[in-house]
């Protein structure tokens, strides 16, 4: 099922999506076996790669980290925003 509509998102010239338990993005990180994104442990390894990777070009911190799921590299304002949002949601801390 979550194949299928996908398969008709990127028929259909949507392909910024994220896709699977992790939120991968097609559009950044295109994989032909789309079944492979609803795949926990398959997912699970990819997003690992994805973050070690970011870790490696970017160094270690909130910014990088941020950088998987959100990047706008004209908006440093709007990076920051949504660091700061993302660090008081999982610390429970108001921005």
């Amino acid at each position: 099922e979550c194949t299928a509509q996908a398969q008709a998102l990127i028929n259909g010239g949507i392909t910024n999506l994220d896709l699977g338990p992790y939120q991968i993005n097609y559009k950044y990180h295109p994989n032909p076996m789309l079944h492979e994104y609803f795949i926990d442990a398959i997912e699970r390894e990819h997003a690992n790669r994805i973050v070690t990777g970011l870790v490696k070009s970017f160094g270690y911190s909130w910014e990088t980290l941020g950088r998987y799921h959100h990047f706008c590299a004209t908006d440093r304002t709007r990076n920051e925003t949504y660091y700061r949002k993302m660090y008081a949601y999982i610390y429970g801390n108001k921005p």
